[in-house]
């Protein structure tokens, strides 16, 4: 694979760049055919010129996605191993409520608006909208999406 970091070819089984030291990321591309099923699903090699299920060219912007390193086992010590669970299934209810979210057709989140509404009901805080607002908001916005 190609380095990020130096540019040089390193086996993929490398995690870190044995020049600068860097974790390696994975770099992926997306395909940018609004009408194809791989639309924006950053799962392309990043020598990818062109779509395999679609051909569509791939544009270079917005293409390229650099995957983000999350390692929650190195946030917690061996002693708030609870925490440890918290975390990784915190993690995992975020890659389903997403997965969830884009099976449905929504293709864009503003995650900070995403998170500060889950806080408030997680805090037990009075939200920003009502829940009769929010189911209001979310069919007017699925009807939208269906028509």
């Amino acid at each position: 694979m190609k380095c990020v970091h130096c540019n040089g070819e390193h086996p993929d089984g490398f995690k870190f760049c044995p020049v600068t030291g860097k974790e390696i990321v994975q770099s992926f591309k997306a395909c940018t055919n609004p009408g194809c099923v791989d639309f924006n699903k950053h799962i392309l090699p990043p020598d990818a010129l062109f779509c395999p299920r679609c051909g569509q060219k791939i544009d270079k912007i917005g293409a390229e996605y650099e995957g983000e390193s999350y390692n929650y086992d190195n946030r917690h010590t061996k002693s708030d191993n609870n925490d440890k669970v918290v975390s990784r299934t915190s993690y995992a209810l975020g890659m389903s409520i997403a997965q969830n979210i884009r099976n449905s057709g929504i293709t864009s989140v503003n995650i900070d608006d995403f998170i500060v509404g889950a806080k408030a009901i997680f805090a037990g805080a009075r939200p920003a909208i009502s829940f009769q607002d929010a189911t209001e908001i979310l069919d007017k916005y699925f009807a939208k999406l269906k028509a």
